[in-house]
C-alpha cells in the first residue's frame, strides 16, 4: 500500500522547519485583514498547499473572525495554508469561528509564544497543529471585552458559552476534558498544561476527526 503523501507545508510546520517557511512568507507582500491579523502570499498562490500564510498577533477579536471569513469567502480555492498565532486574551466566540474556517480549509495552525484560552480554541481548529514553539496556558473562556465587564456579567458569558465550546471541541475531535480543565481554573487565573496533557487533549499533531 502506498504511503500517504504529507503536504510540504504540513511537513514544514510539524517537523520544526517553520522558520524557513516563515522567511519565505516574509518575502511575499503582507496584507492587513483586521487589527492583528495579516496574510501573505494568498493572492499569488490561490490553490491547494499554497504559500499562503496568515499571522494573528494579540487578542482574538470578533472583527478578526468576521474579516477572516469574508477574506476566505472571496477565495474559495484557498486550502492547506499555514496560520501562525501568538495570542493572549480574546473572544471564545471569535476563536471558534476562526477555528471552524481553518478546519474547513485544512489549515496547519502553529502556536508561537504565549497562547492562552482563545488561542487554544483557534489551535483546536487546525487540521494539523504545532505547539512546540508556544507557552500554552488555559483558563476560563471570557469574551474579548472582559475587562469592561463586571465579575457577574463575565461569569454569565462563561455559562452561556460552555455548551457551544463543548460542541465545537467535539466536532474538532478534541477531548472534552479540555473544557473541564478550563472551567476548573479560578476566575482571572491561568494554568500551564504540560506536553503530555496537551497530547491527551489532542492539541498536538494531526486532527483525528473529519472536518
Amino acid at each position: 500500500m502506498a504511503k500517504p503523501v504529507v503536504p510540504l507545508l504540513v511537513w514544514l510546520a510539524l517537523s520544526g522547519s517553520t522558520e524557513a517557511f516563515g522567511q519565505s512568507a516574509e518575502s511575499l507582500e503582507r496584507t492587513g485583514i483586521a487589527g492583528g491579523l495579516t496574510a501573505s502570499g494568498c493572492e499569488a498562490h490561490p490553490r491547494l498547499n499554497s504559500a499562503c500564510h496568515f499571522e494573528l498577533t494579540g487578542p482574538v477579536t470578533r472583527v478578526q473572525a468576521q474579516s477572516f471569513e469574508a477574506f476566505l469567502a472571496r477565495r474559495t480555492r484557498l486550502h492547506g495554508f499555514a496560520f501562525d498565532i501568538t495570542s493572549t486574551g480574546g473572544s471564545a466566540d471569535a476563536a471558534m469561528t476562526i477555528g471552524m474556517r481553518l478546519r474547513e480549509r485544512g489549515a496547519t495552525v502553529i502556536a508561537r509564544g504565549d497562547c492562552d484560552t482563545a488561542c487554544v480554541l483557534v489551535l483546536a481548529g487546525g487540521a494539523h497543529r504545532s505547539t512546540q514553539y508556544a507557552r500554552v496556558t488555559i483558563g476560563r473562556p471570557y469574551p474579548d471585552n472582559v475587562h469592561e465587564l463586571g465579575e457577574d456579567r463575565a461569569e454569565r458569558y462563561v455559562e452561556r458559552i460552555t455548551n457551544p465550546i463543548a460542541s465545537y471541541l467535539d466536532r474538532m475531535g478534541i477531548s472534552g476534558s479540555l473544557l473541564a480543565a478550563m472551567l476548573a481554573v479560578p476566575a482571572r487565573e491561568t494554568r500551564t498544561p504540560g506536553v503530555a496533557e496537551l497530547r491527551e487533549y489532542g492539541l498536538a499533531g494531526t486532527a483525528t476527526m473529519p472536518p
